[in-house]
């Protein structure tokens, strides 16, 4: 049977900005942003279940680590940016504070590899609507996901 575990928010923070993401707050709760450097539009976020001033994570039942990666954009003449939702996983706060953590890091791993399919897809896209397909276009892919 699993067993909440309090996850502290500093071992929260410590976790994630060694990743290199940079704190943010949304709707009273601390969240973590890692921006793809080839598109910003990309993003992974880490939504902590920590609340703004906390110490730890919210009680056991109230809230589970999130992780979202999504592409988010504004479309001409609006200004509510819109959002496509590319990887999201749940991370319950069970068993030990460094096995949460871990799968945490892991989550953002793969939302960060779903940002890198769609940019690598789109990409492609891009080159094969400009030069037409042929090899040149694949040499390319195969060097942006190098």
């Amino acid at each position: 049977m699993n067993r909440f575990v309090d996850i502290p928010a500093e071992a929260i923070t410590a976790r994630l900005t060694a990743a290199k993401f940079t704190r943010t707050n949304t709707a009273g709760e601390v969240t973590y942003e890692l921006r793809h450097a080839r598109d910003s539009r990309l993003v992974v976020t880490v939504y902590t279940s920590v609340a703004r001033g906390a110490g730890v994570a919210r009680a056991c039942g109230d809230d589970a680590i999130r992780v979202l990666a999504q592409l988010v954009w504004v479309p001409r003449g609006e200004t509510a940016p819109r959002r496509k939702t590319l990887y999201r996983a749940k991370i319950l706060r069970v068993n030990s504070v460094e096995g949460t953590l871990d799968r945490m890091v892991e989550a953002a791993r793969e939302g960060w590899r779903a940002c890198n399919r769609l940019y690598t897809e789109d990409y492609r896209r891009r080159l094969e609507k400009r030069f037409g397909r042929g090899p040149m276009v694949d040499r390319t892919v195969d060097l942006v996901t190098a």
